[in-house]
């Protein structure tokens, strides 16, 4: 009796242990900084700014003002899937420039991380970037200025995890495109974790878990093309998630189809979404 006494709390901090070594594991791994890609020059005059973190390094951000802004100004945040950076975006901000919405776009990590198998950066320090370029759009189009949060793919999870420590009193809505279920779930599907040892995964990165909490309008985007993430999975989260909620699912476009040029059909929904939520 005391053998087991004092071996449970062994094996319970021993487990707490290995799920705080999984989430860092896993942050390491979502939080690669891809090497930029030789891209068209943006329609839309941008600002770099670089936001420093607590450990010295500075993250790179792209900031692109609509030319008419006023405190009813939208503004999306952009967060990136696996390995993904600010310069996958720019096709995008352009779109939202030409429709008259301010847009940011932001590395994980800085310049040293760049095209490294392993970010340096944890959750926490994308929450501060965030934070930091919230407080940047109400000192740009007033205090009451409106934003919202759009994640692709692994993007959309890390939206959805750090929402409780974001400031989200003037978040607007949230756009979810091409998200998982979980990554669980995800690892399991794409033969990299045995289903017996899902187990070891920790509850991070659970849309489906953390959609619940978010009280914001919601859309979710997906395709029925998807390789990555199937839409069955977007299908669960946005079951999930509270109203006002809605789901577009396309039959033609693959994972990655967000950033081209030629996008116009992908984004129609989410140009609608945000002038739609933004005016109610």
């Amino acid at each position: 009796m005391r053998i087991g006494a004092i071996a449970l709390p062994i094996v319970l901090v021993a487990c707490l242990l290995e799920q705080s070594c999984v989430t860092a594991v896993i942050d390491h791994v979502a939080f690669q900084v891809s090497a930029p890609e030789t891209t068209a020059a943006q329609e839309a005059a941008s600002e770099i700014m670089m936001i420093p973190l607590r450990d010295g390094r500075k993250v790179e951000v792209r900031y692109v003002q609509a030319a008419r802004a006023n405190p009813r100004t939208c503004t999306v945040i952009l967060f990136n899937g696996i390995g993904g950076s600010l310069s996958d975006w720019v096709h995008v901000q352009a779109k939202l420039y030409q429709h008259g919405i301010s847009s940011v776009a932001f590395n994980y990590g800085d310049a040293t991380e760049i095209g490294q198998p392993r970010g340096k950066s944890r959750l926490r320090d994308v929450e501060r970037v965030t934070n930091v370029m919230i407080e940047k759009i109400k000192a740009r189009n007033g205090s009451a200025a409106t934003y919202f949060l759009l994640g692709h793919s692994l993007g959309g999870a890390v939206v959805l995890q750090a929402y409780q420590n974001l400031n989200t009193t003037n978040c607007a809505g949230v756009i979810l495109c091409n998200p998982f279920s979980s990554l669980k779930a995800w690892s399991i599907y794409h033969h990299h974790l045995p289903n017996a040892l899902g187990f070891v995964m920790p509850t991070y990165y659970d849309n489906v878990r953390n959609i619940k909490r978010i009280p914001k309008p919601l859309l979710i985007v997906t395709s029925h093309a998807d390789t990555v993430n199937p839409s069955e999975e977007a299908l669960e989260v946005y079951q999930a998630a509270h109203e006002p909620r809605s789901i577009r699912m396309f039959d033609r476009p693959k994972h990655n189809d967000i950033f081209r040029d030629n996008s116009d059909e992908y984004w129609q929904p989410i140009l609608a979404f945000i002038k739609q939520t933004a005016q109610d």
